[in-house]
């Protein structure tokens, strides 16, 4: 219906701009899913909001212009995202962007 109004991109910002751990994030919870042990460890060891805030904010700080970067390759005017742990880090980039 709207033709070439509109340029639809999809990017795996964490696979394609990203180190490790976060650049193989699905293969390592792939594999925590079939280890049930481990995930529970991972998501429990994580939860309590200190741990969470601590970790996200190292990543933050350490991949931030990675994340930038890949961000602003395509200047988006929308951003979907379809995971909500992974929001933290894009979103943090853009509020210090203004």
């Amino acid at each position: 219906e709207f033709g070439d109004d509109y340029r639809i991109i999809i990017k795996d910002v964490w696979k394609e701009y990203t180190g490790w751990p976060l650049n193989d994030m699905e293969r390592q919870y792939k594999f925590m899913v079939k280890h049930v042990g481990l995930w529970s460890v991972a998501f429990h060891g994580t939860s309590p909001k200190w741990i969470h805030r601590s970790y996200l904010s190292a990543l933050a700080a350490y991949y931030a212009k990675e994340i930038e970067t890949g961000l602003m390759e395509y200047k988006p005017d929308i951003i979907i995202s379809v995971h909500p742990l992974m929001q933290h880090i894009p979103l943090w980039v853009m509020k210090r962007q203004g």
